[in-house]
């Protein structure tokens, strides 16, 4: 889920990009802009949340897929509604690729089946491929718009060529479980971080398809990194047959994988900020690519007032974060010690808007449960088996 997004306009303003419930929040200069899905002609008033938002057109759009199945569209310079798709499934992740200087909005969905849009005219590109018998769980388009990354509940993340998509490049097979996040380190994509329900974040060179190095959360609140390099081999991973590689039955109990991590985001200088499931605290990792050496350290964490949902950078060394009522967003300097400086971000009349906005809806029940984490125990334990055929229709 990518609830939180933030950028600069030519202006220099900084934007920031919040779903919320039924809404995405813009804000900029002291001000909350509210951007709605408009009513049905029935008036059905039933809430559909944001699970994740992006930007096109120059950052004069913004996208949002609902947990409704929809992916809707919004003229940021007007203000205005554009329009909205219907997906067969509900889309578990959304990226931004450009082609000829044409965005492409790519949504990867519940049956692992990826859809593109071009962006200007909200017309629907069809079936792009996917992950067969098995769920997305997140996309990516590199800076370069030459590489593709998804990620499945499948074990894998894969690597395709952008924008021709069908041209899969490899798999990193290293996770044990569910892979949850994926963030580049750099523009060209080559080098990679993952995350995953085996409680590992993982640092991947995507050209040979090795594991670089990998930190471990499982059993310590302050792990130390777990150098990986002799235990992986160097060699490129074959290519996978995505059918055969379906034939097997996998059981995935969320329960039992504990306070995994679930979000991954990266700065432009290497400084990887880690949420996991469960705990109010954000973990700092650093980073450190060559061609010599390359590592995956731990640098520090900070605690948090409630669980936080999604953290993005908004320079080299601050991380917005979004979490549930009464706080929504926070902004931290973890350039040494970690230190909240939202005040200098954010006015009171942000604060205010945004609980004007939001109040205690936007609570931490509804936020995970739009990122897929149930409630009830009893119903975790599930078979992801399913096989598809890719589909003759669009959505």
């Amino acid at each position: 889920m990518k609830i939180l997004q933030s950028f600069r306009k030519e202006d220099g303003t900084r934007v920031f990009l919040l779903g919320g419930n039924r809404a995405v929040l813009v804000i900029a200069n002291n001000e909350v802009l509210r951007l709605a899905l408009p009513e049905s002609p029935e008036g059905d008033s039933s809430v559909a949340f944001v699970t994740n938002v992006c930007v096109a057109e120059g950052n004069n759009a913004v996208f949002a897929t609902f947990d409704d199945k929809s992916v809707a569209k919004w003229d940021l310079t007007s203000k205005q509604f554009v329009g909205k798709a219907n997906l067969k499934k509900k889309a578990n992740a959304l990226a931004r690729g450009t082609v000829q200087d044409q965005d492409i909005i790519i949504v990867g969905d519940k049956a692992g089946d990826l859809w593109g849009f071009q962006s200007t005219q909200m017309q629907s590109l069809g079936y792009l491929g996917g992950h067969p018998v098995t769920i997305v769980t997140d996309v990516l388009v590199n800076e370069e718009n030459t590489l593709f990354a998804s990620c499945d509940r499948d074990e894998k993340v894969k690597l395709s060529s952008f924008p021709i998509m069908e041209e899969v490049q490899g798999y990193l097979l290293n996770h044990k479980s569910v892979v949850t996040s994926i963030g580049f380190i750099d523009p060209a994509g080559k080098y990679l971080v993952s995350a995953g329900w085996d409680h590992k974040v993982i640092l991947w060179n995507t050209n040979t398809f090795a594991v670089l190095d990998e930190y471990s959360f499982k059993g310590t609140e302050s792990s130390e990194s777990t150098n990986a390099q002799e235990a992986a081999s160097s060699e490129p991973a074959a290519p996978v047959d995505d059918a055969e590689d379906g034939e097997k039955e996998r059981d995935y109990n969320e329960a039992s994988a504990g306070n995994y991590p679930f979000k991954v985001t990266v700065s432009a200088n290497g400084t990887v900020v880690v949420l996991s499931k469960n705990e109010k605290k954000v973990t700092i990792l650093k980073a450190t690519t060559s061609d010599d050496n390359s590592s995956l350290e731990f640098a520090g964490s900070f605690t948090t007032d409630v669980q936080p949902v999604d953290a993005v950078f908004i320079s080299e060394t601050e991380v917005a974060v979004s979490l549930p009522h009464p706080y929504y967003i926070r902004v931290f300097d973890v350039a040494g010690e970690p230190r909240d400086v939202t005040e200098n971000v954010f006015s009171e009349a942000v604060t205010i808007a945004l609980q004007s906005q939001l109040g205690d809806s936007f609570s931490a029940a509804n936020l995970f449960k739009s990122l897929g984490f149930e409630d009830d125990k009893s119903k975790l334990e599930v078979s992801y088996l399913r096989i598809i055929s890719p589909p003759n229709s669009q959505p």
